[in-house]
């Protein structure tokens, strides 16, 4: 969401978002691998105007958008493979097990945006494509002691 005066925002600011995804299957195997970032084109936006990151695959072990800054990236590798199919008769439900390895931050400035202040992360996962949608379990960990479960039904890919 982009702040307007005219919608009766006290600041009015312009952001950039570049997102790239590329996935390849072979088999059972399948490969993701991705790019996220975001900035401010304004050096003056406040706090609320902020890009959060965290959560799963979001450097997977940080809480739901629990860090913030002025400028944000996240650079993802996934790769999950298909176990199985479970159910009876016509109710298949194929089952994968993966893991991702996740790279980024959130920076107050341009200038602290560097490589020697990434945050390296990861999950191991779970899951099942159900006729309600996907269901994955997942753990992730980032360095600095940060852990987090998660649990989704439906897309977050």
């Amino acid at each position: 969401m982009i702040p307007r005066t005219e919608l009766g925002s006290d600041f009015s600011g312009n952001g950039l978002m570049v997102s790239w995804l590329s996935a390849k299957t072979i088999a059972r195997h399948t490969f993701l691998a991705s790019l996220t970032a975001q900035s401010t084109l304004s050096s003056e936006a406040p706090l609320q105007n902020s890009y959060a990151l965290g959560g799963f695959l979001n450097l997977s072990g940080y809480a739901e958008n629990e860090l913030a800054g002025q400028h944000t990236g996240v650079a993802r590798l996934v790769y999950y493979y298909r176990l199985a199919s479970t159910g009876l008769g016509e109710f298949h439900m194929p089952l994968y097990a993966g893991f991702s390895l996740e790279a980024g931050n959130a920076w107050a400035t341009r200038s602290d945006i560097s490589g020697r202040t990434l945050i390296y992360a990861g999950s191991l996962l779970v899951g099942a494509e159900t006729y309600l949608g996907p269901i994955y379990l997942a753990y992730g960990q980032a360095e600095g002691g940060h852990h987090s479960l998660y649990l989704y039904l439906g897309h977050k890919f």
